[in-house]
């Protein structure tokens, strides 16, 4: 809707929020609100309050997060949806959520928050990949603590199992974005298409709209729908390129399992998850990779290479790249491939190829050096993992599908070397 690419369409919040104004990058967290440019929006209509009654638009609302408001919808009791780059900080303590037709119209509830999750591909990519786009993938799930029911008259919608393939036409976005007139016009909607010369690479992670209408500030979070009987939620507002134009939705059907039960950053003992790599070099779109044995075979010394995360749609579809952390003690862990039940590690304490030996999960300290490893900053967003016997850390060469895992000189800095552990 504007002509600042690319553009992330979170606003900054002066609660309350009859006071938002409009915001233009993913630095607006500090408050700073730039005019909103001429035809800011084209295409898109006002909800009315009889519409808003009815699903989708009941579940779609407005937030106030901190600095920050953005549109959200609600999924479950007390659990909402939005934009990864809406939350500036996973401390953040309160949140407003409101779903009128206006800051003016319905009520709005300022609520404690509990658990705030932002994906962890969104994490590593510390919001931005290289080239300036929003990181991989740009989705938040919050719960509240409402134990008056504040909420209880939103209701919640369900995630679409479909996939929005390039084509795909009448998709439905509510959100409270600006328009030409309005810095917070009140709740709007209008409908997408997918794009049909949409790249494979940029397929995988978005739904991607060409032409008007186009998304603008404090659109960011809000749901893309699919379906008019029983609509579901298919993407979230990312970002634009207003050069183009080009509305960048997250596709939701290859998370959902992470949506439906988040977590963050968790080397701690017993836990399971994916062991998801952070590197990505020069990529648009940094991909997001998860350390996979590569056979069914459990045989000892098999390979470990990087490949993606969803089994569906992994080169090796035998199981998922699932694996469990036990404590051998004094900070250090074995890590149990889920489906052959044998360890990360090395063939010696001088090798640098890393691969999966027999272990011994059940007394998991009786383990040599060369299969326990230490984690740095277990509850950041990334993590190094450092191998006790040899004291390097646990790497690969490059991002791409079939990467073998390897050890190198421990540098906290390089991509390459960042890990997240988590569902």
């Amino acid at each position: 809707m504007n002509t600042r690419p690319p553009r992330l369409f979170g606003t900054a919040s002066l609660i309350p929020l009859l006071a938002l104004g409009c915001a233009g990058s993913a630095d607006d967290a500090d408050g700073v609100a730039p005019q909103v440019a001429p035809e800011a929006i084209i295409g898109g209509s006002s909800v009315s309050p009889t519409l808003n009654d009815q699903a989708p638009y009941k579940s779609t609302v407005l937030l106030g997060l901190g600095s920050l408001a953005c549109s959200g919808v609600k999924i479950a009791d007390k659990r909402f949806l939005t934009a990864g780059h809406c939350i500036a900080s996973l401390s953040l303590s309160t949140v407003t959520i409101s779903n009128g037709t206006s800051a003016t119209q319905g009520p709005s509830f300022s609520i404690q928050s509990g658990t705030l999750f932002r994906h962890p591909s969104w994490e590593l990519g510390g919001g931005t990949s290289q080239a300036g786009f929003p990181g991989l993938y740009d989705v938040a799930v919050f719960s509240i603590l409402d134990p008056q029911n504040l909420t209880g008259s939103i209701p919640a919608v369900g995630l679409s199992p479909q996939i929005a393939t390039p084509g795909t036409t009448g998709l439905r976005l509510v959100s409270y974005g600006c328009n030409a007139t309005s810095q917070f016009p009140g709740k709007q909607t209008a409908l997408f298409d997918v794009a049909s010369d949409t790249n494979l690479t940029e397929f995988v992670h978005y739904i991607r709209d060409t032409g008007d209408p186009t998304i603008c500030h404090g659109d960011s979070g809000g749901p893309l729908f699919r379906g008019t009987t029983s609509p579901k939620v298919t993407g979230i507002v990312s970002y634009d390129i207003a050069a183009t134009p080009a509305s960048h939705f997250t596709r939701l059907s290859n998370i959902t399992e992470w949506i439906n039960a988040p977590a963050k950053n968790d080397f701690s003992n017993n836990s399971t998850g994916y062991l998801m790599s952070g590197a990505f070099s020069g990529s648009t779109f940094p991909p997001l990779r998860c350390a996979s044995v590569m056979t069914e075979d459990p045989t000892n010394g098999a390979d470990v290479q990087l490949d993606e995360c969803d089994g569906a749609s992994a080169l090796f579809t035998g199981h998922p790249p699932g694996w469990r952390l036990l404590s051998t003690g004094s900070g250090n862990f074995i890590i149990v491939n889920r489906f052959t039940g044998n360890c990360l590690g090395l063939a010696s304490n001088s090798s640098t190829d890393v691969n999966v030996y027999t272990c011994d999960a059940v007394t998991p300290s009786n383990n040599s050096n060369r299969l326990r490893w230490s984690f740095s900053t277990p509850l950041a967003s990334y993590s190094t993992l450092t191998n006790a016997g040899s004291g390097r850390c646990l790497g690969v060469a490059n991002q791409f599908r079939g990467t073998a895992l390897s050890t190198f000189s421990c540098n906290s800095n390089d991509s390459l070397q960042k890990w997240v552990f988590s569902r």
